[in-house]
């Protein structure tokens, strides 16, 4: 188990996001004011759009973000697809024109597993991957998340 507490932080004036490992009691600050801590919030609105929904597959998780998939304009899109599990964090930068998808090989994961995506406009959002669901990617037959929350600051 991963003993430190990764945080993502955005700064209010210019959106820089900045992920911070180890915290070590320091206040971040970027173009004057502090930086905002992205935290988890639940029961936001628009969460079909912005969700990441995991598809199982064999040994794979493909990840795409939306029940239909979120536009990918220069001024609004997903940045970065996320797999964390087993203490690990694997990331996929995305691309305006591109679509919002990655797919991950889980064959050596244990453990919970969250994906998560950050739009550019919208903020951070996440989906819990339920443990049956896991099972059944195993078996290679395909499922899809739930347990949506969304994060803004």
């Amino acid at each position: 188990m991963n003993p430190r507490r990764e945080t993502l932080y955005r700064c209010p004036v210019c959106d820089t996001v900045v992920e911070v490992l180890d915290k070590v009691g320091l206040e971040l600050s970027c173009c004057g004011p502090a930086m905002v801590p992205l935290e988890a919030q639940t029961d936001q609105p628009g969460a079909d759009g912005h969700a990441p929904v995991a598809q199982w597959g064999q040994g794979e998780l493909r990840v795409t973000v939306g029940e239909h998939r979120h536009a990918m304009h220069p001024d609004h899109c997903i940045e970065w697809i996320e797999l964390v599990a087993d203490g690990a964090c694997f990331r996929h930068f995305c691309k305006p024109g591109q679509e919002p998808e990655a797919v991950f090989d889980v064959r050596s994961l244990e453990g919970p597993l969250t994906v998560r995506a950050y739009c550019s406009l919208h903020g951070l959002w996440s989906s819990a991957v339920a443990a049956e669901q896991r099972a059944w990617g195993r078996e290679g037959r395909s499922s899809f998340c739930a347990e949506t929350v969304h994060t803004v600051a």
